[in-house]
């Protein structure tokens, strides 16, 4: 750490990446969930391939079949049956989701429902698959089958984005803090049972606004809200009482509804959405950071109600990066302390001197690893010495003609794919959509059209096609993959990155743990785009409210 050089003004908190055993399943189905896409596809189509896939009608399987009896059950052939109604309307009818692909190796001795309606569907023509790939259901007959929702949905394995490691304290007298002239008094971290001080993992979101984790809440006084999956499970407490959770906030805060929000991630429908309610309140978050030790005030919201989703996805809670200057709180105006945005709080504490911080996240095929191979700088750039220094930063105008006020927004116009085989051509993707900078989505989202022509330039590096279960080719490493913006103020600029940073996404698929999904997927706009973390592993990428136009950077990792 002597060799990391730590600007003035600036703290740097280290990143904690996802598991090594999440699946590309569990983040897609995250990010389904969290934004509200939808697949479009219809799941009894012949080139779906098998796998679990949540639509308006529940969670379903869809396995191989053969003349002897399903490839991965025991037992004869079922006869065929109508695809219950609603699965089959195809269109944007029934959105599914896939979930995970291979039962056996998931979840051992789970059996599906025994009085399943099921129908045979007859399996794609052969064709030419990239080696290694397993393409099982090539020439076989296809079966859907309905799964119990209840008995998958503990025992998958949530996706988590991100996180930030805290301590946490709240003040003793919380309970007087109605009072106009209260002044805290705190306690020092909380510990456990053992004595060992508790971390709050904290997922990093550049998209949200609002800073919430868990509260110790007896889980039978927590509001049970409807989601995609009940509450019917056992499970749900163990997830619950497994979570670092601050002190339930004192009676007052529950009593005054003006200090309570409904915070919702994904459609505000309710038809894809991860809604939860939560209490406005105080705490003083301690951040360890490479150099010294920072305690810093923090209003942050306890949840107190939440659905299924929001319990299995979040692990402790979310820490909003979102826009302060147009911020979109889901509090009102009428609370008891105003919920800030944590750059907001970093500013006013004299920590930093600018509304400014860059994510640094590291590609764990590409890079090595380092001390600091993912963390957060606010109030300046980079560490110089933490990872390889990436090039020059080009700059884009923030936009909010949308109405995408709070998020991090630019008007992404096309994608050109430039190979570095001689003599090949540049391949331009139209996009002409408002792209969202996310760091909680696990991949990129784009439109139909735009997922297509990624589809098709994969197939021809030897990658597979296809919204569900598409594998990546083979890209170079002097393959070159650049993002041309529009803005008001800085025009045209175009941002060059590595393809296959971009392109080749960690994430295995439980469908074949030897290919990689591309980490592209269609979603649920014609005029909105995310570039996720896959877009993150490509740049070093600032945020910047600190002048009168905000801005964003992209610096290119190195290509390796």
């Amino acid at each position: 750490m002597s060799s990391q050089r730590i600007p003035p003004k600036t703290l740097v908190v280290p990143l904690e990446a996802p598991g090594r055993n999440v699946s590309y399943e569990s983040g897609y189905a995250h990010d389904v969930v969290r934004w509200g896409i939808g697949l479009g596809q219809d799941i009894s189509d012949a080139n779906v391939g098998p796998g679990f896939y949540m639509t308006e009608k529940g969670l379903f399987r869809k396995v191989v079949v053969d003349d002897s009896g399903p490839a991965d059950a025991p037992g004869g052939a079922q006869p065929p049956a109508a695809v219950p109604q609603g699965i089959a309307t195809g269109g944007h009818s029934a959105p599914a989701i896939p979930i995970s692909t291979s039962m056996r190796s998931m979840i051992p001795g789970l059996t599906p429902t025994s009085a399943a309606p099921a129908t045979n569907v007859p399996a794609p023509g052969p064709r030419s698959d990239r080696v290694g790939a397993s393409v099982t259901w090539i020439n076989r007959l296809l079966r859907l089958e309905p799964i119990n929702v209840n008995e998958l949905a503990p025992l998958l394995d949530p996706y988590g984005g991100y996180t930030a490691a805290f301590q946490v304290s709240v003040p003793s007298n919380l309970s007087d803090s109605h009072r106009a002239d209260w002044v805290p008094i705190w306690t020092g971290p909380m510990t456990l049972t053992d004595g060992a001080t508790k971390v709050w993992y904290l997922w990093v979101d550049s998209a949200a606004c609002d800073t919430w984790t868990f509260c110790d809440m007896d889980f039978a006084a927590t509001r049970k809200m409807p989601g995609k999956r009940n509450w019917d499970s056992q499970e749900w407490r163990s997830f619950y009482e497994r979570k670092s959770r601050i002190p339930t906030p004192p009676q007052w805060h529950i009593d005054n509804p003006n200090n309570e929000a409904t915070i919702i991630y994904g459609d505000s429908t309710g038809e894809h959405s991860l809604p939860l309610t939560v209490l406005l309140t105080q705490t003083m978050i301690k951040l360890v950071t490479l150099d010294l030790t920072r305690e810093i005030p923090l209003t942050v919201g306890a949840a107190t109600g939440f659905t299924p989703g929001v319990l299995h996805s979040v692990r402790d809670g979310i820490l909003g990066l979102g826009r302060t200057l147009t911020r979109k709180s889901f509090f009102g105006q009428h609370t008891r302390w105003r919920s800030e945005t944590f750059v907001e709080v970093l500013k006013a504490s004299g920590i930093i001197e600018k509304s400014v911080f860059w994510i640094t996240i590291s590609h764990p095929y590409y890079d090595r690893e380092y001390t600091l191979s993912h963390y957060i700088s606010f109030g300046s750039s980079w560490v110089t010495g933490a990872v390889p220094a990436p090039g020059p930063a080009v700059c884009v105008d923030v936009d909010d003609s949308a109405g995408t006020q709070g998020t991090w927004c630019a008007m992404l116009e096309k994608i050109i794919f430039q190979s570095a085989t001689p003599g090949s051509r540049p391949v331009p993707i139209e996009v002409k959509q408002m792209a969202c900078v996310d760091s909680g989505c696990s991949q990129s989202y784009f439109s139909e059209t735009v997922c297509e022509k990624f589809n098709r330039l994969n197939e021809q590096h030897g990658g597979t096609g296809g919204n569900v279960g598409n594998f990546v080719g083979n890209f170079g490493k002097d393959d070159k993959i650049i993002f041309e913006f529009k803005g008001q103020w800085h025009g045209t600029v175009q941002a060059v990155g590595q393809a296959r940073r971009f392109l080749v996404g960690p994430a295995k698929s439980r469908a074949n743990p030897h290919a990689d999904p591309l980490p592209v997927k269609q979603t649920f706009s014609e005029s909105f785009s995310l570039l996720g973390v896959n877009f993150f592993r490509t740049f070093v990428i600032g945020f910047d409210e600190s002048t009168q136009i905000p801005r964003l950077f992209f610096a290119p990792h190195p290509f390796l």
